[in-house]
């Protein structure tokens, strides 16, 4: 009877920690994909930005060279 009560509580230590295990992998894969589509949509915005600031750069540096050539013309 001893032994039955023994081996009970090992299974049940054993399925918990199987079943904890298995809630805590599934967690860790959640925030992993929420950090993978995180990263993936900062760096998104950042290569955005950086296009915009090059366009805005190419435009303000074409308006100088425009009013540069008017005033030495």
């Amino acid at each position: 009877m001893v032994e039955s009560v023994a081996s009970f509580e090992d299974w049940s230590l054993r399925w918990w920690n199987q079943s904890l295990r298995s809630k805590i992998g599934r967690f860790d894969d959640g925030i992993s994909r929420f950090v993978r589509r995180l990263v993936a949509s900062m760096m998104e915005s950042v290569a955005w930005f950086k296009n915009w600031s090059l366009r805005w750069w190419n435009q303000s540096l074409r308006q100088l060279a425009y009013k540069l050539t008017l005033i030495i013309n």
